[in-house]
């Protein structure tokens, strides 16, 4: 019977894991919700709720330099690394922070925190603090099989994982998807947030790789169903119009907005990324250098979204464009939008881009090549266009050029087509009932071998059995001779240990990964489908 720890039974419940639930009822697993510190475990930076109860890391954290506290590990685990994602999801909210690009590495961004929001890097480095050291303790307590968190991302999460690295009990992460009704739940030691295993080469070509012509048909037909199915939890799109968008008969460009501080931002490239400032300078470069129209799509869910509540980054768009100082020309060429339907938009537009957001396998359905900036999970799978933010001259040049096709040809689409079966039927799990199946596959559990006793001679023997009577050995005849000797010959050359591994690694490579005792070792089996062989 299988042992599982829910670090946060708000976000893995029942609703949105359906099929999870049931696996559990069904497979009879012991299943261990996380109960404790629940004041804890979504605060997004803003911990002036908690200060009596982190003072004392706080005071610790205090005394330090700024390149001891950059340098403060617990347990191993640098602390700034633990916190770095969730503070960013406060601070990026604030106007001395999303005005100017996020600095390009760690040590950077930490020097700035620390010089500008000092205070809030203590408190959300002392949480981290107080998270290893309780969750340390409460792993090796109760020492179950799988640890289930969410996203990743959060300080009671991301320290989760950290010590998980150098633990027996694996991790998964979870996660929703843009259909509504199938999640990542994947086994990995870092955050989720646009780094799905899908991006690995190994772990997406090897996915549906034995089905044969039919059932990938078949397969194929569900996946297209559940695009069309597709259901957004945290937002419902309006009725279509269609309302002509521009009076001029120009070209469109479609630029598909994100919440400012989502996480799929904020993880990129380790450091985060400031989508406000990018959007402005795409928004300037375009209308300054080709003669294209702009649709800005902003992300309603801002208005809700913890620590911003507002649509920020639409209204810092229209006070930056809508303030005056643009030309007429250009203000003519520009829309910004936010409750609008987003089918309505595609028939009007002939290019969509945008950072890494979903919406853009949305864009691809609709028969639309989409261009990436921001090194998107489904990127270089041969249906986007593929940029990143700094190579913003090399874009308008290629759009300039015409290089970039804005729709996908019949080849393209089917790499798209192959790269959301791929996700939906292989990799995601289902919801309802059907995911189960899935989930058998993931927390697969290897039997365990048992341990073999040694002989005086210091050779391995098979384990110990209970006495047993033994029956005389008839004598054997002439012709039984040379059975005995084959058999003897057999034995001399029995493969040695080393062998016998690298058999097994050749022949079951997910298996030979499954077994191992090292967790950093073992994790490597995602990228080998069951039954898999070289």
């Amino acid at each position: 019977m299988s042992k599982f720890f829910i670090a946060d039974p708000l976000h893995i419940n029942k609703r949105n894991f359906g099929s999870l639930y049931e696996y559990f009822d069904e497979s009879k697993s012991s299943v261990i919700f996380n109960e404790e510190r629940q004041d804890l475990l979504s605060l997004f930076g803003d911990y002036s709720s908690q200060q009596e109860s982190l003072l004392e890391e706080y005071t610790h954290l205090q005394m330090l330099s700024q390149e001891e506290l950059f340098e403060t590990s617990i347990l191993e685990v640098n602390l700034f690394k633990v916190a770095r994602a969730e503070l960013l999801s406060l601070l990026i909210t604030q106007d001395n922070f999303n005005d100017k690009p996020l600095p390009t590495n760690a040590k950077e961004l930490f020097n700035y925190i620390y010089e500008n929001e000092r205070d809030a890097l203590l408190w959300n480095m002392a949480a981290a603090m107080q998270w290893l050291n309780h969750w340390s303790p409460v792993i090796k307590q109760h020492n179950p099989k799988f640890v289930l968190v969410f996203s990743g991302s959060l300080i009671y999460a991301r320290s989760l994982l950290e010590l998980l690295k150098h633990r027996a009990p694996r991790a998964f992460v979870l996660e929703s998807f843009f259909t509504g009704s199938d999640n990542y739940i994947e086994e990995k030691y870092e955050p989720i947030a646009n780094n799905s295993n899908l991006k690995f080469k190994a772990y997406y070509r090897s996915l549906g790789s034995d089905e044969l012509p039919l059932e990938w048909d078949r397969s194929r037909n569900k996946a297209i169903n559940k695009i069309l199915g597709a259901t957004n939890k945290n937002v419902s799109q309006p009725a279509e119009n269609k309302k002509k968008l521009f009076s001029n008969n120009r070209p469109t460009l479609l630029i598909a907005g994100q919440v400012l501080n989502d996480f799929s931002l904020l993880e990129h490239n380790s450091v985060g990324l400031n989508s406000l400032d990018f959007y402005k300078k795409l928004i300037q470069k375009v209308l300054e250098e080709t003669d294209l129209n702009i649709i800005f799509k902003a992300h309603p869910w801002e208005r809700k979204k913890k620590n911003i509540g507002q649509p920020l980054t639409l209204t810092a768009l229209e006070k930056h464009f809508n303030g005056g100082e643009q030309p007429q020309q250009y203000e003519d060429r520009l829309l910004l939008l936010e409750d609008y339907n987003i089918k309505s938009i595609f028939k009007q537009t002939e290019y969509v881009a945008g950072l890494n957001s979903q919406a853009l396998l949305e864009a691809a359905f609709e028969g639309f090549r989409p261009i990436q900036f921001a090194n998107a999970f489904y990127g270089d799978k041969g249906f986007t266009s593929d940029y990143t933010c700094e190579s913003l001259d090399c874009f308008i040049s290629d759009l300039k050029e015409g290089k970039i096709p804005n729709k996908l040809g019949l080849e393209q689409y089917k790499n798209y087509e192959v790269f959301m079966t791929k996700a939906l039927q292989f990799s995601l799990v289902s919801a309802f009932p059907s995911g189960k199946a899935q989930l058998k596959s993931i927390f697969h559990i290897t039997p365990p071998i048992s341990i073999v006793t040694k002989t005086a001679d210091n050779q391995t023997a098979k384990i110990a059995q209970p006495a047993s009577v033994t029956k005389p050995v008839k004598k054997p005849l002439e012709s039984d001779k040379s059975d005995i000797t084959t058999t003897i010959t057999i034995a001399q050359h029995t493969p040695s240990k080393r062998r016998k591994k690298l058999n097994k690694f050749l022949k079951t490579p997910k298996k030979y990964f499954l077994d191992s005792k090292n967790p950093r070792v073992r994790w490597l089996h995602i990228f080998f489908p069951k039954g898999a062989a070289r």
